[in-house]
């Protein structure tokens, strides 16, 4: 008889921040994955998005992946909140980076 294929999942989550040796992703469900920086991509920075695969039968995250089109628009969703606050009259100016 032939076993069953176990599936991985996939969730994406952001790189909130990048302490010493260990990034600090968050999901959307606002959960944390701490994860030492060798296991990342070289290119990857605070505030990217990655994609996390997780193995499905011990929940481990086994490899992830740089997002560039959700950095790419995540940026360019702060900058259009930036306009409209700097529309308002009584906005302090600010340059919000992610």
């Amino acid at each position: 008889m032939a076993k069953k294929k176990e599936h991985n999942n996939q969730s994406t989550a952001f790189i909130d921040r990048i302490e010493d040796d260990l990034a600090v992703l968050i999901f959307s469900d606002e959960t944390s994955l701490n994860v030492p920086r060798k296991q990342l991509p070289a290119e990857v920075k605070e505030g990217d998005y990655l994609h996390v695969t997780f193995e499905a039968k011990t929940g481990k995250a086994t490899a992830f992946a740089l997002v560039d089109e959700a950095s790419t628009a995540a940026e360019a969703h702060v900058a259009e909140l930036q306009v409209e606050l700097l529309a308002d009259d009584d906005a302090v100016p600010m340059n919000i980076k992610l």
